[in-house]
């Protein structure tokens, strides 16, 4: 039923936390394990103005998770993609990569530091979400996407897993709406055929994450057309987190974002010397 606050399709599987039950605190005595809960790396994906971001607010309140959310900075290629979309595709791309990259790095760093859960707004993992619209519409040719698909799986071969992927799924049509009622000037315009497409890819994603490096991500999707619980789903969070003892899930290290960074720093040489010649 549309707008049934309850899950439309979750999946019961093996899920990890970031930080091993038994922690050492200053003076080498061991902490109190945290709450079953704690430690966790939970995405909010879906098509644009689905309405992730108040949900990852509200589930971040509730939680007390803390809230990653997609960079603010100024896209320095942005107006040059939509001057010059075949030019400026992969640029763009990789540009925004390398910020959803740095953003994930953040929220392991945190987890492993910490022992807090952390929530993203989107993610490193569902970038290829945007970047295969790009290739099948033609703005980044083959070469690029070689090069951005190489640049991908190095990378995530490097990342801690998140733990939960909450999907939040409508209509392009619902979502071309809402896009229009909160009005941003950077997204005045957006083509529904846009939203179809990312629709598409966001399906394909989600298939691939619910069976991610030969182990189940718990992914539960969530019928939004009319919105939901935001209670319901931080109670399923909660519970699936609760049913499994194994708190193993590698800590980043500095040495380790080091080489994370490098990848990214020698990706966007590459593409700009491919641009040149």
């Amino acid at each position: 039923m549309i707008g049934d606050p309850t899950i439309v399709n979750a999946f019961d599987c093996e899920v990890t936390c970031a930080e091993v039950a038994t922690r050492k605190i200053p003076g080498g005595r061991e902490a109190t394990p945290p709450r079953c809960d704690e430690g966790n790396i939970v995405l909010v994906e879906g098509n644009i103005g689905v309405g992730k971001t108040t949900l990852c607010r509200e589930l971040a309140d509730r939680l007390k998770y803390k809230m990653f959310c997609e960079p603010a900075t100024e896209n320095p290629y942005l107006a040059k993609f939509y001057s010059n979309p075949k030019k400026y595709a992969l640029q763009l791309q990789l540009w925004i990569f390398n910020q959803r990259c740095h953003t994930y790095v953040d929220a392991m760093e945190h987890v492993a530091k910490t022992g807090g859960g952390a929530i993203l707004d989107r993610s490193v993992y569902s970038d290829c979400v945007f970047a295969n619209v790009g290739r099948n519409e033609g703005y980044i040719n083959k070469e690029g996407y070689a090069v951005y698909e190489k640049l991908r799986n190095e990378v995530l071969q490097k990342l801690s897993p998140p733990n939960c992927v909450i999907y939040l799924s409508t209509t392009p049509e619902i979502c071309h709406e809402r896009v229009g009622i909160r009005g941003r000037d950077c997204e005045s315009g957006l083509p529904l055929d846009y939203l179809a497409a990312l629709h598409d890819e966001y399906n394909l994603f989600v298939d691939e994450m619910r069976n991610y490096k030969d182990r189940s991500c718990c992914v539960m999707e969530f019928d939004w057309s009319k919105f939901g619980s935001t209670e319901k789903i931080a109670q399923r969070i909660q519970s699936t987190c609760c049913t499994n003892d194994d708190w193993n899930i590698t800590k980043p290290t500095t040495t380790h974002s080091d080489k994370i960074f490098t990848l990214l720093e020698q990706a966007m040489d590459q593409c700009q010397k491919s641009l040149v010649e």
